[in-house]
């Protein structure tokens, strides 16, 4: 074997069955060309809650990922998308997630970082579909705490697992924060005053505010007469 011109030249050599002679014969092999186009990256956050710490977290994440993805040779920045105050459960009014799929439809991006599989989303069967409809286009996406790239012939078995394990976990959350509530109004105690309407906080005592009391009952017999909220 040659390398001449940017091409493989194979020499092969067989036998000829009618003259018993040897004839020679050329195949010319094109060489692949390396992709050297620059990567298009970009990252996705999220945070359920619009807390002082979470907002903290968010900014720094995002800060984080512009850097990283500035600094390192062969990537381009294509964005930081990010949602802030939205459950993992549902895509709906995840706005940062549904741009940033939007872009990698319209193929301005090429691979994509996020912390972990929650972030993205605690729904198994949700995640497993954004996953499998950015891998259809090409894009990878890596998952930094599992540790997971998307392209990995085990990615979505291991995927399955952190999303089972984090929508179960959001479930026992849930169950949980009801039942603290639940036992607080048993026992007449309330923890927020703010969405009350017909009522204040007086000294840890809910009293009647008269001029919305109306209202409040009027709502009440409403509903006795079957009245449905619509």
């Amino acid at each position: 074997m040659l390398r001449r011109k940017g091409f493989w030249l194979l020499r092969l050599f067989f036998m000829d069955e009618t003259r018993w002679g040897v004839v020679k014969k050329i195949y010319y092999i094109p060489v692949e060309k390396e992709n050297t186009e620059p990567l298009r990256v970009a990252a996705y956050c999220r945070v359920s809650t619009k807390k002082e710490t979470q907002l903290a977290s968010l900014a720094h994440q995002i800060m984080a990922y512009t850097e990283q993805i500035s600094d390192h040779p062969g990537w381009v920045f294509s964005g930081v998308f990010w949602d802030c105050g939205r459950s993992g459960l549902r895509q709906k009014g995840r706005d940062g997630l549904k741009h940033m799929l939007e872009s990698a439809t319209e193929g301005k991006i090429d691979y994509i970082i996020t912390k972990s599989a929650k972030r993205v989303s605690r729904n198994t069967v949700e995640l497993l579909q954004i996953m499998r409809y950015l891998k259809e286009r090409g894009i990878q996406m890596y998952f930094e705490i599992e540790n997971v790239n998307s392209f990995d012939p085990d990615a979505e078995a291991a995927i399955t697992l952190s999303g089972a394990m984090g929508q179960e976990e959001s479930r026992n959350l849930s169950e949980n924060i009801q039942w603290g509530i639940k036992r607080k109004f048993e026992e007449g105690l309330f923890s927020s005053y703010k969405h009350f309407m017909g009522y204040r906080c007086v000294e840890g005592e809910l009293v009647i505010v008269p001029e919305q009391a109306k209202v409040v009952r009027l709502i009440f017999e409403l509903y006795l007469r079957g009245y449905t909220f619509s």
